[in-house]
């Protein structure tokens, strides 16, 4: 799991992000981010919603699993970063999924 200084927490910070950030998608997400000078860690939040599933189980499985993707990845992330990771559909495999978010990450240039 994500330490508390890496996560968006309110929803004040997801709508910012929202309102002024840039995207780029992949398969199976679609990563919101916006460059902010004064953070001192990366912030990063996870959207799954219900049109992915009803099933609050299925919507958290994938939450953990891409909160171990970013955990993994989280000390090349750049310090002034916001990010929203939005699940655009169940990837068939976790390695898929992995995969889809490192290569997102990077053509945003973000790691």
């Amino acid at each position: 799991m994500l330490a508390r200084k890496f996560r968006l927490n309110s929803e004040r910070e997801f709508k910012k992000i929202f309102s002024r950030g840039r995207y780029i998608s992949g398969n199976f997400i679609t990563i919101k981010y916006y460059f902010h000078n004064a953070l001192e860690n990366p912030k990063i939040g996870v959207v799954v919603s219900k049109k992915i599933s009803n099933k609050a189980t299925v919507r958290n499985k994938l939450k953990r699993q891409i909160n171990e993707v970013i955990y993994s990845v989280v000390d090349k992330i750049g310090k002034s970063l916001e990010i929203v990771i939005i699940v655009k559909k169940i990837a068939d495999d976790f390695t898929l999924l992995r995969e889809d978010i490192i290569n997102s990450l990077r053509k945003g240039k973000m790691i």
